[in-house]
């Protein structure tokens, strides 16, 4: 079971997210994606780039929480996979 008391920090930029994923991660986005042979979608990714998920540093639970919201809207998108590699390799100070 998760334990959903996120810290500020975390609350903030996960309902921000929720938001922007509500508007550009439709379930026809998905559908697509599934069938493209990488399974990702480029304008997704620009946008979440935009919005600071390339370059984003941060506590571990905004990482988690980052996470949570890309996975709960089923979002074609390399973050998902890259955050925890780039916590372990130590290119992120999480």
């Amino acid at each position: 079971m998760l334990d959903e008391r996120w810290s500020q920090d975390a609350d903030e930029i996960g309902q921000a997210l929720r938001t922007l994923l509500a508007s550009e991660c439709t379930p026809a986005l998905v559908r697509a994606a599934e069938l493209r042979s990488d399974g990702g979608d480029a304008a997704l990714e620009a946008t979440l780039g935009e919005f600071g998920l390339d370059d984003l540093v941060a506590a571990p639970d905004v990482i988690a929480r980052v996470c949570y919201e890309l996975g709960r809207s089923l979002a074609p998108t390399r973050h998902v996979e890259a955050a925890p590699a780039l916590a372990i390799l130590g290119l992120r100070d999480t």
